[in-house]
Parts: C-alpha cells; structure tokens; sequence
C-alpha cells in the first residue's frame, strides 16, 4: 500500500514537472511569435520608405553624375589645407578658384575637394587609388607632404611617395599640378632644406607645374594666419588661390 502511494506521488510529481516544462516553451513560442510578429510589421512600415529613399538616391546621383561629366574635373588631393581646416569653406581657396574658373569660362569647371586634415603623402597615396576611380578627374593637385615635414618624417619616404602619386595620376592619362611646402626649422637647417627641395626636384623630373610655395604671401602675415601659425585664416584663402591658379592655368590652356 505504501508503495503505492509512493508511486502515485511521483507520478503527479512527473507530471507537475511536465506541465510547468511545458507552459514555459508555450511562452517562449509565444512571446518568439509576437516578436516576429512586431519585425515583419516594422520591415512592412519601414520597406517603402527605404526603397523610395534609395530610388530617389540614385536618381539624384545619376543626373547629378551626368550634368557634372561635362565640367572639367579638377581633383585636390591633400591636407588640411585643401580641407579648409579652421575657416567656413565657402571662402576656402578652393572655392574662390572654382568661381574664378568659371567666372569666364561658362561653368566648364568642377573642383573635387580631396583633402583629410592630418594626411600625410603615404595616406594620399593609399586613398588615392579610390578617388581616381570615383572622380575620373583631368586634372589633379597634389598638395601633401605638410604634415610629413612637421613629424620628421624621412625626407626619402615623402619624395618616393609623392613620386609614386604623380606616377599613379599619369597613368590615368590625368595632368598633375605639385604644390610646394615649406616647413619651420624645427628639424635643423639642412631637414628644413631637404625637405623644400623635393617640391622643385620632382617637378622637373616628372615635368611637371609647379606651384613654388603654396602658402606663399600669406605664411610670413600674422594678420592671415590662424592662432596656431601654421593654418591660413579666410584671409589668406585669395592669395592662396592666386598661387594656385598661376600654375594650375598652365594645364587648362
């Protein structure tokens, strides 16, 4: 007898267990259900709206595309002074030349801002591969090596980059426009010439223009420079487009 009820005992118990097994994966399954529910319902919602996005995206971009592969590209590859560090860019030397170009030239010109403050030549020439590919410019300027100079960077490594990235625009069959940069004497005299060198040297090896010093009237004027003293100010950017637009003429004639 007592080993009956024993039994019954552990029976019930086997079935207590069962039931509450199964009343937990019943609110599992249910509560899985409701939230797949809740996603189907979101991506419902959410689908049109993406899909119109990503339609209108590529139409802007298609016509946009079009209109702008009748201006002539002009790429800058460079640092924080093709990226207009400091200043609002409306009034970078970037964006007073593209005005100045097409003042007289029916809108025939468009200038692609390529400059990442803090790049140095090895970063350009890492990048550069893509934005050729992007942009398919007719024109680059190659304005990088700053922030080389500044770190004390060896002068050979900034040379053989620089000549690899005109070597890389060439090949294109795009026509490269160097500007020259010239950095404090914090590295000594001969670092500092060196360093200025390597602008006038690759020029006439690669025959290619050269743009002397592209800070050049605007570097030694505390007036046009930021606090740092080493960024130009919006003052400065017209001289700086002056510079650049000297030796950038010489391609475009």
């Amino acid at each position: 007898m007592f080993k009956t009820i024993l039994s019954i005992i552990a029976v019930l118990i086997i079935a207590l267990f069962s039931y509450i097994i199964w009343q937990d994966a019943s609110v599992q399954l249910q509560e899985r259900s409701e939230q797949n529910r809740q996603t189907a319902d979101m991506q419902t919602v959410q689908a049109p709206a993406l899909a119109d996005d990503t339609l209108a995206s590529v139409d802007i971009d298609s016509k946009t595309t079009t209109i702008l592969d009748e201006r002539k590209r002009i790429l800058v590859l460079g640092d924080s002074l093709t990226a207009g560090y400091g200043i609002v860019l409306e009034k970078s030397w970037l964006h007073l030349l593209e005005q100045e170009l097409n003042s007289s030239a029916e809108n025939r010109y468009r200038l692609i801002n390529a400059g990442i403050s803090g790049d140095t030549t090895g970063g350009g020439l890492a990048r550069l591969p893509q934005a050729l590919e992007q942009h398919k410019p007719e024109v680059v300027i190659v304005e990088l090596g700053g922030n080389d100079g500044l770190r004390g960077y060896p002068v050979k490594n900034i040379r053989d980059n620089l000549s690899k990235i005109i070597a890389t625009v060439k090949a294109t069959g795009a026509k490269v426009v160097l500007a020259g940069i010239q950095i404090p004497p914090n590295y000594g005299q001969r670092y500092t010439e060196t360093f200025a060198a390597i602008y006038p040297q690759l020029a006439k090896e690669q025959n290619v223009p050269l743009i002397p010093f592209i800070l050049d009237g605007v570097a030694l004027k505390e007036e046009w420079m930021q606090q740092d003293g080493i960024h130009p100010n919006e003052d400065g950017q017209e001289q700086i487009k002056n510079n650049v637009l000297s030796s950038l003429t010489k391609v475009l004639e």
